[in-house]
């Protein structure tokens, strides 16, 4: 996948998740790409389309990313005139570019067509909008912007390993548990480690 194609590929996604709980994670975009991508493209994609009016975005610390599309995006998706034919491809046929989500599993189909299955946390949906809505109270909260920027990282790594194809909820818990301290999202995280539980 060349780098023009991987930013195609994140505004049709962003265009999908539309403005349900602000800003996607890119980062977890590339995570889901059947063919894997540079780690640095993530923060790239999300300063070039912000860059271009396409995206509202933001890039912290240790190259995590997330963007939201804007009006001028989604014209942009809707529009006949792409960069590459990654749009059009995807919308008949994800499954070329990712592993496609069913209910509370996650398919991947491999080269041959065949299909492999990996269970994925059933409440996942609740707990990445639940870490959108702490990475919201952390940008307001009254604390040291060198903290934010390391709570914002470790918020974005739970949820690369929530969204892995076989999640890592032990990885993702441990992660998570230090935020309970701080009184801005104290609420949330308790309320994430809950759904999260001891698996």
């Amino acid at each position: 996948m060349t780098f023009t194609e991987f930013l195609d590929l994140v505004l049709v996604r962003l265009y999908e998740f539309g403005d349900r709980g602000g800003f996607h994670s890119v980062n977890t975009i590339a995570d889901e790409l059947r063919s894997p991508v540079p780690h640095d493209w993530s923060a790239k994609a999300a300063n070039v389309l912000k860059d271009r009016g396409l995206v509202n975005a933001y890039v912290s610390a240790g190259d995590s990313a997330g963007a939201t599309i804007t009006g001028e995006g989604m014209l942009y998706v809707e529009s006949k005139s792409h960069e590459t034919s990654v749009i059009e491809t995807y919308r008949t046929q994800p499954s070329i570019y990712i592993n496609v989500t069913g209910g509370s599993n996650q398919f991947a189909v491999t080269e041959s067509g065949s299909i492999t299955q990996t269970q994925v946390v059933g409440n996942q949906a609740e707990i990445l909008a639940l870490l959108e809505r702490i990475v919201d109270a952390l940008r307001t909260a009254p604390i040291a912007d060198d903290e934010r920027e390391d709570y914002l990282v470790e918020i974005e790594t739970a949820k690369r390993q929530l969204t892995k194809r076989t999640p890592n909820l032990a990885a993702a818990r441990a992660l998570l548990e230090p935020l309970g301290s701080v009184a801005a999202i104290s609420e949330l995280v308790l309320a994430a480690l809950r759904l999260i539980g001891h698996g």
